[in-house]
C-alpha cells in the first residue's frame, strides 16, 4: 500500500482545468451538474489527481485517461484495469487545500486526513466518542484533548470507510483500542472483526494533520509509504 499527499493551490487548479479530457463522459456530466464553483473545482482535482496518481503508483503503465472504475456491494471504488494488476483498491481524502489517496494492489482501503486546526466542541465529542473515550481525556489540558480528539476522529473516520458505511455510521459505536504509539484496533458494534489502523502525525505544507489508514495488511510494526507532492511536483506529474 501507498499514501500519496497533496498539496493543492489555486495555479495547480488552473493547470487541472486544462486536463479535462483524460475524464470519462460519465465523470464530466457529474461535474457540469455541480453548481457550486468551489465544489467544482475540488470534484475536478480530485478525479483528475486520482487518475495521475494511480497511474504514478503503476510506473504510468497505464495512462491517466485510461483509468476504468467500479465500485463494489458496499460502494468502495477499485480500478478494473488489468496492466499491473487485476485490480487497484483506493480511498481518497479532502482537507482544507490537501488532496490524499492511499492505494493497494491486496486489500480494500480506508483513509481520512485532518489539519489539527478542526476544533472539537464538547457537543460534538459527544455524539462520535464514546463514554469511556471521553472520560480518558476529561483531565487533559485542551490543546492535548483536541489532538487526541482528532486522532480519534481520523481513525473513526477510516474505519467507517473501509467498511463502506459511509457518513450515516454511528461512531460512538466504533470503539477504538491503542495497540501502540501508531497503531491501533477498531469495533464496529461488537460485529466486525477488530481491525488494524494506522495513525500517524505528517507534517505538510507547513501544517500538521492527523492521518489514520486501514486494510487488511496493515502491519503495526512497519510504517506505511507516504509520497508527498508539493504544487510544482503535481505540475511536474500532471505534465508527464
Amino acid at each position: 500500500m501507498k499514501i500519496y499527499i497533496a498539496e493543492i493551490t489555486p495555479k495547480l487548479l488552473r493547470f487541472i482545468y486544462q486536463d479535462l479530457d483524460i475524464l470519462s463522459p460519465v465523470e464530466k456530466k457529474e461535474i457540469a451538474l455541480i453548481g457550486n464553483n468551489q465544489v467544482k473545482m475540488n470534484v475536478l482535482s480530485s478525479k483528475v489527481l486520482k487518475r495521475y496518481l494511480l497511474s504514478e503508483y503503476c510506473n504510468f503503465e497505464i495512462r491517466p485517461a485510461s483509468w476504468k472504475f467500479d465500485k463494489t456491494t458496499e460502494n468502495k471504488p477499485y480500478t478494473i484495469n488489468s496492466i499491473c494488476e487485476s485490480k487497484l483498491f483506493f480511498n481518497v481524502s479532502h482537507c482544507e487545500d490537501i488532496f490524499a489517496i492511499a492505494i493497494s494492489s491486496k486489500n480494500e482501503v480506508g483513509l481520512d486526513i485532518e489539519s489539527y486546526d478542526f476544533k472539537i466542541d464538547d457537543h460534538l465529542a459527544q455524539t462520535v466518542f464514546t463514554n469511556s473515550e471521553i472520560v480518558k481525556l476529561q483531565g487533559a489540558d485542551t490543546l492535548s484533548k483536541q489532538n487526541h480528539y482528532l486522532r480519534l476522529w481520523t481513525i473513526k473516520e477510516a474505519y467507517a470507510k473501509y467498511l463502506g458505511l459511509g457518513i450515516g455510521i454511528d461512531f460512538k459505536g466504533i470503539d477504538v483500542i491503542g495497540r501502540s504509539e501508531s497503531c491501533y484496533a477498531a469495533i464496529c458494534n461488537k460485529h466486525v472483526q477488530p481491525n488494524l489502523i494506522y495513525n500517524e502525525t505528517i507534517y505538510f505544507s507547513g501544517k500538521s494533520y492527523a492521518l489514520s489508514v486501514t486494510h487488511k495488511g496493515i502491519n503495526p510494526n512497519q510504517t506505511p509509504q507516504i509520497f508527498e507532492f508539493d504544487s510544482c511536483n503535481l505540475m511536474k506529474l500532471l505534465s508527464k
